[in-house]
């Protein structure tokens, strides 16, 4: 992560990592990539970057997979990635996020 990140800012990167790494690893490149580049948006423009996440967040939910196990995983790591942001958009004053 690169230097001078306020702790937050590095704790949604590090959840929307987590989470886009659990994610190439069962199939789901497209939303894999599509965190990645949130991600690479916050370093340059923090807001945008927590508003495309949250756009990723939103396209996770009707994602159900087979198996029981890796479905409680996504939603562990959905749902963290979820409070990350929601408690950075709260510390910037952004417009509401909602959380579902």
């Amino acid at each position: 992560m690169p230097a001078g990140l306020y702790p937050n800012t590095q704790r949604v990167l590090g959840a929307g990592t987590r989470l886009g790494n659990w994610l190439r690893a069962h199939g789901q490149d497209d939303l894999a990539r599509q965190l990645r580049s949130a991600g690479g948006k916050i370093t340059g423009n923090e807001a945008a970057g927590l508003y495309a996440m949250q756009v990723v967040i939103r396209r996770l939910r009707p994602l159900n997979l087979d198996d029981r196990t890796s479905q409680e995983r996504l939603t562990f790591l959905t749902n963290e990635l979820r409070i990350a942001v929601h408690d950075r958009f709260e510390q910037l004053e952004l417009l509401p996020f909602k959380r579902h």
